[in-house]
């Protein structure tokens, strides 16, 4: 018995140093299990939601979303995809063949044979802006082959508006018989068709390739 009880100190000695030790680990925990319940219940603040509803932009709005994000801002992610399997080939197609069409019957592109469109590639893009991610833009950048000439559009997926487009044909040059006030009135034409004022398509349209080449200036 007297050995018994002159052991008791030592096992309350060897228990406390158990305790200290074990402690920092147990309030850790603790701790630990707190802060991850806060995470769980705190709100997520409206602007990053994944399924936030989309503003309806202006046409200058699109372009400034557009420019930032080809320029590099930091405020502006372009983000790859997006587009529904539902938009096939034929209907993309379709929609951009009969905006081109749409732009010849204003004259603000040259007159060109679409009896035979061919849709050779498309990517599509969104343009966000990363400060208010419910304003966004998606495009579609089409190249398109017909009988007698190869076309780039960049292209509207809301509303099939065609904000640029690039030219290319082989055989010969049809720009030879336009003259400086049948290009200007082509730009003139292209900039109604867009829907900007006189300096807003200054500002964001680059034109020195006219009747080739019409599109937007990084800013």
């Amino acid at each position: 018995m007297t050995q018994i009880r002159g052991k008791g100190p030592v096992f309350m000695a060897i228990f406390i140093l158990c305790l200290l030790v074990a402690m920092p680990s147990l309030f850790a925990g603790i701790k630990e299990k707190t802060i991850l319940n806060q995470v769980v219940i705190e709100k997520i603040p409206e602007n990053v939601l994944v399924d936030h509803a989309s503003k309806d932009l202006s046409v200058t709005d699109k372009m400034e979303l557009i420019a930032k994000g080809r320029d590099g801002d930091s405020g502006v992610a372009i983000v790859s995809g997006g587009i529904s399997d539902i938009e096939n080939d034929n209907v993309l197609g379709e929609r951009a063949c009969q905006e081109l069409e749409k732009l010849m019957n204003k004259h603000a592109i040259l007159p060109f044979d679409t009896s035979d469109c061919q849709l050779i590639s498309g990517i599509p893009m969104n343009y966000v802006d990363l400060n208010d991610m419910s304003q966004s833009v998606t495009i579609m950048l089409l190249h398109l082959e017909f009988p007698s000439m190869s076309v780039d559009i960049l292209m509207d997926m809301e509303t099939s508006q065609i904000y640029e487009y690039n030219l290319y044909w082989d055989s010969y040059s049809v720009t030879d018989d336009i003259d400086l006030v049948e290009m200007d009135e082509m730009i003139e034409n292209f900039r109604e068709y867009i829907g900007l004022s006189q300096e807003e398509f200054g500002f964001f349209y680059n034109c020195s390739e006219v009747p080739v080449f019409i599109g937007l200036n990084p800013l």
